[in-house]
């Protein structure tokens, strides 16, 4: 439920979000008034939403013209990254998605305050990308 409330959140444009990163989410819409970047992970087998749910926020953000990166861990099911989650917790994949998070929060980070510094351009380019892992 949190990644489906961050999706919503960072469409608003009023909030100062620039950063967004949401697990097993689909919350599609219409992103083009946000201000955030975007990075998604799914499961490959999540009984929560479908691979087109999934599919289609990836889609959204692109035609949004957000900075996104989507990736789908194979093998995995809902909660793959939540460690007291004994019967759905898939170690290397959380790992995985973990470091591609605090790669994409500390490159968000540096290129905002680059951006600040030198007063210089958008901080992201627009565009997206769909990578199964």
């Amino acid at each position: 439920m949190g990644g489906h409330w961050a999706l919503w959140l960072a469409r608003r444009p009023e909030l100062p979000i620039v950063a967004t990163v949401a697990f097993y989410a689909a919350r599609g819409g219409d992103f083009s008034k946000s201000r955030s970047a975007f990075l998604c992970h799914f499961a490959e087998h999540d009984h929560f939403f479908s691979a087109a749910a999934a599919r289609k926020v990836s889609r959204d953000l692109i035609v949004a013209r957000r900075p996104s990166t989507c990736h789908e861990y194979p093998g995995t099911g809902h909660w793959f990254f939540e460690s007291d989650r004994a019967d759905a917790f898939e170690p290397k994949a959380a790992a995985l998605a973990w470091r591609r998070t605090v790669a994409f929060l500390a490159a968000d980070h540096a290129a905002r305050r680059a951006h600040t510094t030198r007063a210089a351009g958008p901080a992201h380019a627009a565009g997206g990308a769909t990578r199964r892992s």
